[in-house]
């Protein structure tokens, strides 16, 4: 039996809430439901709650620098989870990873540097590469489609939509005739009948090995089953012509929902140390994988980057502790540490909020049950949206999500542009998410939810769209 309510509804008015608070400010209706900033609607966990008591029955609140136990809390929490320990020394608080980001920037390049991202992405990002004058530099993420792999080899699924592989137009099919690929011909279908090709049954399967057969499975139980992917080859090239200085990575990363595998993360190492780029790795959302993807800390993965690379994390997403800014920067590598120090002191930053040393130690030392329950519902959560919007918004198309407690959904279908869907949103729907278009190239025909909140009121969102939609 679950320990925790999820399902309450807890009223934040009245509590400056970023999320409640500021609806006319922002140029919201007064009667919007917001799903947009990233933090949760949930109660923390009761560690948190009766360590911060404690503090505050103590009642003095002077200056305050994180204890031994602090490291050992956040270091414990690694090595169980992740199966990677980092040392002492390469630990840096922060007061945020967005601040941590901005730092790194400043630190590690001179203005007018380049620095590279991958969109669409964290909003932040462009930020911290335009307001400090470096040169924002992007490479998209590609968006491939595995659907048609069911009908053919991975490779063919590259750069080709769910309806030109659903349709098998003549560009789908390269080197058959549209005819043929339509007819299902004998000729085009080998030694598959044309009934049998046409229909594209489990049958066909009998003259094809296992993996295409679990391939047609799999795309039977989830036929909408589009990925992104690092264009490695754009990466690449994009920093030789560039002289990129810096690569913002987001891992897992927001919004499109990616885990990014070992081999994937040892690929653009490889690009970044052959061309000297340093590497900020934000893995704020590490503790939110879904069923078998599995968080590969960065410098786990690419220990020979060490030298290049920083990891930023955070328990702020992992317990909603956001308001109480405690970031752990790991830096192995001695000389980035210092001028990533230096850049912070630059700032006039030199100890962290108390709350937020307790919060963070608590969390990562008691906190764990809570998560495991908070993450189960959360999932849920995710399940019941892609549930209701097959049965009742079927123009709609939630991308598969593997990392974050964020649903990245395709509103294309719709035929409006991003201004149209944002105005349907907002104005018909009162509604706050946060605009695809503001993470960048990729992102227009996009609607950002988080999935973190009580059932009914994902469910009472999810509701007024579809009025607002169907009307």
């Amino acid at each position: 039996m679950a320990k925790y309510d999820f399902d309450k509804l807890i009223d934040r008015h009245g509590t400056g809430s970023e999320k409640f608070d500021f609806m006319e400010r922002n140029g919201k209706p007064a009667d919007t439901l917001p799903l947009w900033v990233a933090d949760m609607d949930f109660r923390v966990a009761e560690p948190i709650i009766d360590a911060i008591r404690k503090a505050c029955d103590h009642g003095i609140f002077g200056y305050t620098s994180p204890m031994y136990g602090y490291y050992e809390a956040a270091s414990g929490w690694f090595s169980k989870r992740f199966g990677w320990t980092p040392e002492k020394d390469w630990l840096v608080t922060t007061p945020g990873v967005v601040f941590a980001f901005n730092m790194a920037v400043q630190a590690f390049t001179q203005p007018g540097d380049a620095v590279i991202i991958q969109p669409p992405v964290y909003y932040p990002f462009f930020n911290a590469i335009n307001a400090n004058g470096r040169k924002l530099i992007e490479s998209p993420l590609k968006l491939t489609d595995t659907q048609c792999c069911a009908n053919g080899p991975e490779e063919s699924c590259e750069n080709k939509s769910a309806e030109c592989c659903s349709n098998e137009s003549e560009e789908c099919c390269e080197n058959k005739s549209a005819e043929c690929c339509a007819n299902g011909s004998e000729e085009c279908c080998e030694n598959k009948s044309a009934e049998c090709c046409a229909n594209k049954s489990e049958e066909c399967c009998s003259n094809q090995s296992q993996e295409c057969c679990e391939n047609k499975q799999a795309s039977a139980k989830n036929p909408y089953s589009p990925q992104y992917e690092m264009d490695l080859e754009d990466f690449e090239k994009k920093i030789v012509d560039n002289d990129v200085k810096l690569f913002i990575m987001c891992s897992p990363h927001n919004p499109v929902g990616r885990v990014w595998t070992r081999d994937e993360l040892r690929a653009v190492a490889d690009i970044c140390i052959k061309h000297n780029v340093y590497i900020v790795a934000d893995e704020i959302h590490c503790d939110f994988t879904w069923e078998d993807n599995k968080h590969t800390m960065f410098l786990d993965a690419c220990p020979e980057a060490k030298d290049i690379a920083i990891s930023c994390t955070a328990p702020s997403k992992t317990f909603n502790l956001a308001g109480l800014q405690a970031s752990n920067i790991w830096i192995p590598n001695e000389k980035l540490r210092k001028s990533f120090s230096e850049t912070l002191s630059r700032t006039g930053f030199f100890a962290l909020n108390q709350m937020g040393i307790i919060a963070c130690e608590a969390a990562y030392s008691q906190g764990e049950e809570w998560f495991e329950e908070c993450k189960e519902y959360i999932y849920a959560n995710y399940e019941f949206m892609k549930s209701f919007i097959a049965e009742r918004l079927p123009m709609l198309k939630v991308m598969p999500l593997q990392g974050t407690y964020l649903a990245w959904v395709d509103f294309s279908a719709l035929g409006m542009n991003a201004d149209e869907v944002d105005d349907l949103i907002c104005n018909k729907a009162k509604l706050w998410l946060d605009t695809g278009k503001i993470f960048g190239q990729g992102g227009e025909n996009y609607q950002r939810f988080v999935l973190a909140c009580p059932r009914a009121m994902l469910e009472e969102a999810l509701i007024r769209l579809e009025k607002a939609i169907k009307e």
